[in-house]
């Protein structure tokens, strides 16, 4: 028997579970009205539940046996290990933040920035509700054979179901490496919750939209959490401890190279050596944050000693909260009825705690790397930010991965048409633009040395920098970046995006218009270099994700006595307007440019001239002057600029 933290009434109380039942794999079987195919899922998830359960019972097993075997690790096939890689991702897949999202019963009830390709998707596909994208995502996930032409059972997965979750899937497996940890301590021990398969490293940003009061939770996955008992964990990570080693390879004079000399034919009885890594008392002390932290909204906490359960949470709650823990939005957040909670049990558990927490505020972090010191874009960033401290390291190393993943997909997709080659980048874009802002801020000041030649992916498919010029870095999307607080997630990460992307276009030389040009072909190029740059993938002012407050004088374009306005919302009246009363005059562009413009992009120029005459007029914010001025030059002039922009 266990011990267990119950959470769920008003009272907090512990009791005893039974071991089978609190350790069990978890149940993956889906509750759904709709029933059709649902059958069919059920089985494909059962089987594969088994087949998780046996390697984790396989895992447990060696553990428990180590001390007499004298055998510190557990040995697993390829097979094994790819079951158990595949049930981790399926956990997560099946969070229920994701879930939820696509359970409306439209597409319009889809909450996601990524509403127009996924409703193109259904219609294509004769989907009748995202929820069926799901599922059919699920059901191939789980169906797909992992085996060594990785090449060509992604390449099907991608052009099999919605490419970004396939990418998704295909990024966990690729970028996450799995360790065994145990407590170096007989003392230490984790703290299991019911969402303790699949919990990540560090707390959750949570952003509260302030005109909706919608939340969103903004969550960096450095390591992968799956607790199997209090004395051992699964831990995917980003960087392995160290790689399991293998049946197919050997160390000779320090390197690892194939058994028989040659390239190694992978096979699927190929062995794999995991070792249970012991983790100090300060990890572990990290590790049972991060499960109290994300279990908010859990209703039981397992553990096994009472002494070990108390010192976990009394760490947790005296944990200074400006450390980024334990941020609550006010005196009516679940978040903080359940720390209150936390410190009652802890009465329980043998001495009172007092809880410390701190109010929800947004940030912007701009840093975290793990390339090691040669890491060039590490030095430079650094050297620009002038922080007080380097900024860590493991960020940059995921902004490596994330240029690397990048320029990888260019090539998977060679020989697929163009447009289907173009959604897939613009899918992988998506994907990034969820991760956190600072991650995405390093990945583009990547991509700007990449597009200047100072970055390649080399022969070993590492990254590989040439001598990089510190003059190359800054960019419009630092102004962006140091503006978190005025844009919705994850439209922070996009402006940041097109920011340094736009920007490193315009500089280019050859871009442009010249005062007076002749639509010959050179003139029509350089139109339509300047057309994509200006109307492209960045889309409509409209849908720019930035508010700000605004005197009530303008209070025409939202509600009487409301000073927060979203700029995009201020921009689709005022886009509605032109539709209405018909196309706006854009002669002093000139005739061949205006004419050239389709109805929509013509309103689309309009709107953005309209709106930034309105804002540079009449915005206030909790920001200076400067700092609005040069913001709002950033967002009408690099990513939404007028057509035209540049005339030589």
């Amino acid at each position: 028997m266990l011990n267990a933290i119950s959470l769920s009434g008003d009272k907090v109380e512990i009791n005893e579970m039974p071991v089978l039942r609190t350790f069990g794999v978890q149940d993956l079987y889906l509750d759904l009205e709709n029933p059709h195919n649902v059958q069919h899922i059920e089985e494909l998830l059962g089987r594969l539940e088994g087949s998780a359960a046996r390697v984790i019972h396989k895992i447990r097993d060696s553990f428990d046996k180590r001390a007499q075997s004298d055998n510190n690790q557990v040995t697993l096939t390829r097979v094994e290990k790819d079951i158990l890689r595949k049930f981790l991702f399926v956990m997560r897949f099946r969070r229920e933040g994701m879930k939820r999202d696509y359970q409306g019963k439209t597409i319009e009830d889809y909450p996601e920035h990524d509403k127009e390709k996924l409703a193109e998707y259904m219609q294509k596909g004769g989907f009748k509700k995202p929820l069926d994208v799901w599922l059919d995502s699920l059901k191939a996930i789980v169906e797909i054979k992992i085996d060594a032409d990785v090449e060509k059972w992604q390449s099907e997965l991608m052009q099999q179901i919605y490419l970004p979750f396939a990418q998704l899937f295909i990024f966990h497996l690729d970028y996450f490496y799995l360790a065994l940890c145990t407590p170096s301590r007989a003392e230490d021990e984790f703290l299991l919750t019911e969402n303790g398969f699949g919990i990540h490293e560090r707390p959750v940003t949570i952003t509260t939209n302030i005109v909706t009061k919608q939340s969103r939770a903004l969550y960096t996955e450095y390591h992968i959490f799956a607790h199997m008992s209090p004395r051992l964990s699964m831990v995917p990570r980003r960087l392995p401890v160290t790689k399991a080693r293998n049946s197919y390879t050997k160390i000779e004079n320090g390197i690892l190279i194939p058994l028989d000399g040659g390239r190694p034919s992978l096979q699927p009885n190929d062995k794999f050596f995991f070792k249970f890594f012991p983790i100090s008392t300060e990890f572990m002390n990290k590790i049972n944050c991060v499960s109290l932290e994300e279990g908010h909204s859990t209703s039981t906490i397992v553990f096994n000693r009472k002494q070990s359960a108390h010192r976990a949470i009394k760490y947790y709650l005296t944990l200074d909260g400006e450390r980024g823990w334990k941020e609550i939005s006010g005196d009516n957040d679940p978040r903080l009825i359940y720390l209150k909670k936390l410190g009652e049990a802890s009465i329980l558990l043998g001495q009172k705690v007092d809880v410390k927490y701190q109010s929800n505020k947004a940030k912007l972090f701009l840093g975290h790397s793990v390339l090691g010191n040669a890491d060039q874009v590490f030095d430079l960033v650094n050297a620009m930010v002038n922080a007080r401290k380097p900024l860590d390291r493991e960020d940059f190393e995921q902004a490596a991965k994330m240029l690397k993943l990048r320029i990888k997909i260019d090539t998977w997709t060679k020989g697929l048409a163009e447009q289907q080659r173009e959604d897939t980048r613009n899918n992988l874009r998506d994907m990034y633009c969820e991760l956190p802002a600072q991650q995405v801020w390093i990945y583009m000041k990547r991509i700007r040395f990449m597009l200047t030649g100072g970055t390649i992916l080399g022969w070993e498919n590492n990254i590989e920098d040439s001598n990089l010029r510190a003059e190359l870095l800054p960019g419009p999307e630092d102004v962006i970046a140091h503006m978190a607080r005025m844009f919705t997630r994850p439209h922070h990460c996009r402006m940041i995006y097109y920011a340094a992307l736009k920007s490193v276009h315009m500089a280019d030389a050859s871009f442009g218009l010249p005062k007076q040009f002749a639509l010959d072909a050179e003139g029509a190029k350089r139109l339509q270099q300047e057309k994509r740059v200006a109307l492209g993938s960045q889309g409509s002012i409209c849908d720019c994700g930035m508010y700000c407050s605004i005197p009530d004088k303008s209070a025409s374009y939202t509600k009487p006595n409301q000073r927060v306005l979203h700029i995009e919302e201020a921009a689709r009246k005022v886009r509605n307007s032109f539709q209405i009363k018909g196309l706006p005059d854009l002669s002093s562009l000139g005739h061949i440019i205006n004419r050239i413009l389709t109805p929509d992009e013509a309103i689309e120029v309009a709107t953005r001239l309209e709106v930034e005459g309105l804002f540079r007029g009449q915005l206030k914010s909790d920001f200076d002057d400067s700092s609005m001025g040069e913001l709002l030059d950033v967002l009408f002039q690099v990513v939404f600029p007028p057509f035209a922009l540049k005339r030589k």
